[in-house]
């Protein structure tokens, strides 16, 4: 029985849902900024992407033991490159992030030489290393 029964989008949907929501109220340590719409679609997007490669899901026993792995790595490997993406959006819309950053980190030295920044010396010697090898 449960090698003939196929499985349905519908189900398939739960059950990702299930996976992503109801096991992990707060999936893959997720920031404030990204939203629970923007999973649900990228959970869309790989069952569609999953269902298209054979116009089915196959039967019960197929989806769980391949599918379903395949299909729960696929939308784990999209939300963390989603999370990323959103990440470098968000520091790049914070302008405090940028003052800091050049007021702070990367501040070059004053004119008596003193008081630079954090990490302006690192970046310095990068900078004159990747300048030597080109010449």
């Amino acid at each position: 029985m449960y090698e003939e029964k196929s499985v349905t989008k519908k189900y398939v949907e739960n059950d990702m849902n299930c996976q992503f929501f109801i096991n992990h109220p707060k999936p893959l340590g997720l920031p404030k900024f990204f939203k629970i719409k923007e999973i649900l679609k990228i959970i869309d997007k790989n069952i569609d992407i999953e269902y298209n490669k054979y116009n089915d899901f196959g039967s019960i026993r197929e989806y769980s033991s391949f599918t379903r792995n395949r299909l729960i790595l696929a939308i784990i490997k999209e939300i963390e490159k989603k999370k990323r993406e959103l990440a470098i959006e968000f520091i790049q819309n914070k302008s405090n992030i940028l003052v800091w950053m050049n007021s702070v980190l990367y501040k070059p030295p004053d004119e008596a030489g003193e008081n630079e920044g954090v990490r302006y010396i690192d970046v310095k010697k990068s900078f004159e290393d990747q300048a030597k090898i080109t010449n």
